[in-house]
């Protein structure tokens, strides 16, 4: 073993005196592999990132492009079928009605005549009752007043609504808002107002006698209905078959109050019995449902232009950050696609509404489904229409019952007696009995023991039934109208309704 200074002996050198120890150079080469390893992860990141948006761009344009084809030849097919089902040509075809006979213009006069706090004099006399009041049972003293004293209360709002007896027709014209949904109103929901005015006013006309009044007030409330005329909005639709309701059960009542034959007259019955077919006739669903296609389309025809921003429609502050913007942007690739649905969609509840009313429930429940998305704007804001086809359904059959009732009322004042079957009515009392919207039968006919019942089947519920549209049904019939023997009409009220 050599020594140190022994010859041909490798110099010794001390660690660190120059710093490239073989340590030091191990540290140096993996501090380069590991940059070398950053350096491809963050260009394989970036390279995904840009491989991505790419391809969230190319899709979301050609969901664009293809929805746009989608959509065009949808309208295409719909502007074959239906030419003026676009806002405007809509508005154009509605019916005119000249100013001075239109039932719309004065409805806000009503309202103006009525006093500030015109919805809470009521509460007394509208309180629900436990067990109801039937409608051959006499008004309680206490409400017959109190109802005289609210008409008192406002005598130019209730000569006004009295009025409406000579105005048939109606017509409103609107300006959608920028943001569809936020359109106004106003003045139909007033309607409910003169409605319940017009059933007071006849409630206590009958109570007291006055037939001629009573059919004066009756005749007005139909015609406060049919100043919704052919609105193209649902929610007016809606009231209108909610006034129309209001109106056939108080001739209910009227009729039930109503026992002495010269009385009965006064009611002018052929006359309201022929305006009720009339009105009955009218597609109030299809109405509403041609007007939510025509609007809901102008609704999507602005989010695509970004005429209206998402905010107003998520019903934000505007300050939704990047997220949802981001969100939105995507989406609007997705607009021309869901327009698209949605238009289809309309239009084919569209033409089940224009179908004979007894063939509709069917048509509705084959819509195609919508989607259930949180995500997909449109179809979230797509009408409940199948709803309100329902509600329509019903008033109809209620309406068509109180037709087949007046004829039954006034065979009764001609023969002394009631029809045995309904084909008695025609064509003298009737021209034919009219159908019951479910089962495409004509409305049916129960005798009682103290009068008859004209009554529809209901609609087929699996869950439960639906409920009774007012007392005095025999309990196994839902939706009907009562007319009641002579003898049994204007019956004093329970001792305890009594002041």
């Amino acid at each position: 073993m050599r020594g140190p200074s022994q010859p041909g002996a490798r110099p010794h050198r001390d660690p660190g005196a120059d710093g490239t120890t073989c340590h030091g150079r191990g540290s140096h080469a993996d501090l380069e592999v590991t940059a070398r390893w950053v350096r491809r992860i963050v260009l394989g990141v970036v390279l995904t990132v840009i491989g991505r948006t790419a391809w969230l761009v190319g899709e979301r344009e050609w969901r664009r492009l293809r929805g746009e084809r989608a959509f065009a030849a949808t309208a295409a097919q719909v502007d074959a079928t239906d030419p003026n089902w676009r806002w405007g040509d809509l508005n154009t075809k509605r019916l005119q009605v000249p100013g001075d006979r239109n039932s719309a213009a004065v409805i806000p006069a009503i309202r103006a005549a009525t006093p500030p706090n015109w919805d809470r004099l009521w509460d007394g006399p509208d309180a629900d009752r436990q067990p109801p009041l039937l409608p051959n049972v006499r008004l309680p003293v206490r409400d017959r007043d109190a109802a005289a004293r609210v008409l008192a209360a406002a005598p130019e709002a209730v000569r006004l609504s009295r009025g409406l007896k000579d105005f048939p027709s109606g017509r409103r014209d609107y300006d959608l808002a920028p943001n569809v949904v936020d359109t106004l109103l106003p003045d139909v929901q007033h309607t409910r107002e003169v409605a319940r005015t017009l059933k007071w006013d006849a409630w206590v006309a009958a109570d007291g006698g006055d037939a001629p009044r009573a059919a004066d007030a009756l005749a007005a409330a139909l015609n406060a209905s049919r100043s919704v005329g052919d609105e193209p909005f649902l929610i007016s639709q809606l009231v209108r078959l909610a006034t129309r309701a209001t109106m056939v059960r108080t001739l209910e009542r009227v009729l039930a109050q109503t026992a002495r034959p010269d009385h009965l007259a006064a009611l002018r019955l052929p006359a309201l019995q022929q305006a009720l077919g009339e009105d009955a006739a009218e597609p109030l669903a299809l109405y509403g449902i041609r007007g939510e296609r025509a609007t809901f389309d102008v609704l999507a025809q602005r989010l695509g232009d970004r005429a209206i921003d998402i905010s107003s429609i998520a019903g934000t502050d505007g300050d939704d950050g990047f997220p949802v913007q981001a969100g939105w942007w995507l989406y609007c690739g997705r607009l021309a696609e869901d327009r698209e649905f949605c238009l289809s969609w309309l239009n084919s509840a569209a033409a089940a509404a224009a179908l004979p009313v007894h063939e509709q429930p069917a048509a509705f429940d084959a819509l195609p489904p919508v989607v259930q998305d949180e995500n997909r704007v449109l179809l979230k804001l797509l009408p409940a229409v199948d709803k309100v086809a329902a509600a329509y359904w019903r008033n109809v059959a209620e309406v068509n019952c109180a037709v087949v009732a007046v004829a039954c009322e006034r065979f009764r004042l001609t023969h002394a007696r009631w029809p045995g079957v309904l084909a008695e009515l025609c064509p003298e009392f009737l021209p034919a009995v009219p159908i019951d919207p479910f089962s495409g039968q004509p409305i049916r006919y129960t005798k009682c023991l103290d009068g008859v019942v004209t009554h529809s089947c209901g609609p087929k519920s699996p869950t439960r039934p639906p409920p009774k549209t007012h007392p005095g049904l025999p309990d196994d019939i839902r939706i009907g109208f009562r007319l009641w023997n002579p003898d049994a009409r204007r019956l004093d009220p329970p001792p305890e309704a009594t002041p």
